[in-house]
């Protein structure tokens, strides 16, 4: 069980809400990229699953520092809020990837590479505004006293 304790630091729960955008953005990217590469660039899948496995060898968990008393609680709330938050993230950006995707072969042309294009560069100007959006509430993160 969760110890909310940590919901009473107001830095903890600013780089936490950050904490959700940056997992949202990257666990969707992580499923989107590699649909991308085979599907518009007509990557095989042994040379996507190589570069998705170093992508995967570089990311490391990111906890906090904020709860000097509180560590391992905050610890527990971040990784549970990562969980949620890449999980929402993936099914919101792989359901608009898609919804392009079909829209595009409906509407335009059977032509899958470039409807997959299309589909992928909705979701990846999306995750360019969250990451955008993302900077704003940094600016007033501060070290811990």
């Amino acid at each position: 069980m969760l110890n909310l304790i940590a919901f009473k630091y107001p830095l903890f729960m600013l780089g936490l809400a950050m904490n959700m955008i940056m997992f949202l953005n990257m666990l969707s990217m992580l499923v989107v990229l590699p649909m991308y590469m085979q599907m518009a660039l007509l990557v095989s899948a042994l040379a996507t699953g190589l570069m998705m496995l170093g992508i995967g060898m570089v990311l490391a968990s990111v906890q906090t520092n904020t709860l000097p008393k509180h560590y391992p609680d905050g610890i527990a709330i971040t990784q549970t809020s990562q969980q949620v938050s890449g999980a929402i993230g993936i099914a919101v950006m792989v359901s608009l990837f898609s919804a392009k995707q079909n829209g595009y072969l409906t509407d335009v042309a059977n032509d899958l590479p470039a409807a997959a294009a299309s589909g992928s560069s909705l979701v990846f100007k999306i995750s360019l505004i969250f990451a955008i959006v993302n900077v704003v509430p940094s600016l007033f993160m501060k070290k811990p006293k």
